[in-house]
């Protein structure tokens, strides 16, 4: 049986621990786009009705529409903003969430690899009023950011139909228009600018939360070191960084938006946080140390008290089971 190093299992943890809190993100910002899509079909339902209101069943006529096309204007002003209202509100229980979770996680990996008699800190502050005060400071520019978008889509949108008026569009046309219109360059829709920047500013809180418990667990905690996905998908720059300490990154790191690379917390060698206690677990534990083996691994010994086999603790499992005990308590 290959057995695998204490650093390989940790960073094993990790990767799984990514995919369990990108789980919590995916609930939250499919909750996000949900809102988007309702106000897509309210905006259509508005342009339908105001043109039934003010032209029956008959084709508009720009010349004539300038009523219609005001109205709607107008309407499609309203929804928006009240899409950015709700928007904002999720966003801010978003992200104080995804605080809240990557500092259980954190804590949860310091548990596990430090012995029973060590109990790792909670930041200073409680969790959710330092998300609140974290999530509200990202906020700001996070709303700014949608707000300009927005502005940009309302006014796109209803250029659209108004050059669709003067082409002779259809009603069904002028709807269309709602989720074809796009904003800046290059392109992107509404949706796409929203998973833009909800995922920033998760990353950005996630790599705060971890920062904070490292902080408040000096004692326990090596060093924190920039931790790639591994795979075909990681970009040159995460990639020349892989392993390195925060002192020996480079500035630049994260590299760019969405990075799925991570500060990966290392925990001091359990034989030396076992300062204490019965010489014969210090001595075991120090002999797991130098044999490279995690720290829950069970070790197998004869009546002799000899080691003759060693059993690798299997983390597969956990992630899904995280991921829907965490996503059911929020």
């Amino acid at each position: 049986m290959k057995i695998k190093t204490q650093s390989d299992v940790l960073a094993k943890i990790e990767a799984e621990a990514r995919v369990s809190i990108r789980k919590v993100e995916d609930k939250h910002l499919t909750e996000l786009l949900k809102l988007w899509d309702k106000t897509k079909d309210d905006l259509r339902r508005d342009i339908m009705a105001t043109h039934h209101k003010n032209h029956r069943s008959e084709p508009w006529d720009y010349a004539g529409s300038v009523h219609t096309r005001y109205e709607i204007q107008s309407k499609v002003r309203e929804r928006v903003g009240w899409f950015l209202r709700d928007a904002e509100a999720h966003f801010q229980r978003a992200m104080n969430a995804v605080y809240n979770t990557e500092t259980s996680y954190a804590l949860w990996l310091l548990d596990q690899t430090t012995p029973d008699s060590i109990h790792p800190r909670r930041p200073i502050r409680t969790p959710l009023m330092e998300a609140k005060r974290e999530a509200g400071k990202d906020l700001a520019g996070w709303s700014t950011r949608l707000q300009v978008y927005a502005e940009g889509y309302v006014n796109n949108l209803a250029q659209n139909i108004n050059l669709g008026a003067i082409n002779g569009s259809s009603i069904a046309d002028a709807t269309d228009e709602v989720d074809a219109t796009r904003v800046g360059t290059p392109a992107y829709d509404m949706a796409d600018m929203l998973e833009r920047l909800f995922t920033t500013g998760a990353i950005a809180l996630e790599a705060e939360a971890r920062d904070a418990v490292s902080d408040a667990n000096a004692d326990i905690v090596e060093e924190e070191i920039w931790q790639t996905m591994m795979d075909a998908d990681v970009c040159p720059i995460c990639d020349d960084n892989a392993g390195a300490t925060r002192d020996e990154a480079d500035e630049d790191i994260p590299a760019h938006p969405n990075d799925r690379c991570f500060w990966r917390i290392v925990p001091k060698a359990y034989a030396d946080l076992l300062s204490s206690g019965d010489d014969n677990d210090r001595a075991l534990a120090k002999q797991m140390d130098d044999d490279g083996l995690p720290i829950d691994a069970m070790a197998i010994r004869d009546d002799n008290g000899d080691l003759v086999g060693k059993i690798i603790v299997s983390f597969d499992s956990w992630s899904d089971e995280m991921a829907n005990i965490t996503a059911g308590v929020q």
